[in-house]
């Protein structure tokens, strides 16, 4: 498989990067993306930790749900 990965050629932006990179590496290895309608995740199968109380905000992202829910909405 083949992958194109667009990132930001600046260290600040080395953890987005590797995120994405990884992320990326995943879908290589057949990982399914992990997000729903409007490419949210939808809780509790995308989200890193379902069972946090409070559910909001979370501190971290499912790798392949892609963004760190920090709302319902």
């Amino acid at each position: 498989m083949v992958s194109l990965i667009n990132v930001f050629a600046s260290h600040d932006y080395d953890g987005s990067n590797n995120t994405i990179i990884t992320h990326e590496l995943m879908h290589t290895m057949s990982a399914k993306g992990k997000y729903g309608q409007g490419n949210m995740p939808e809780h509790p199968r995308d989200y890193a930790e379902p069972w946090r109380d409070p559910l909001y905000p979370q501190a971290k992202a499912e790798i392949m749900g892609g963004r760190i829910p920090v709302t319902a909405s």
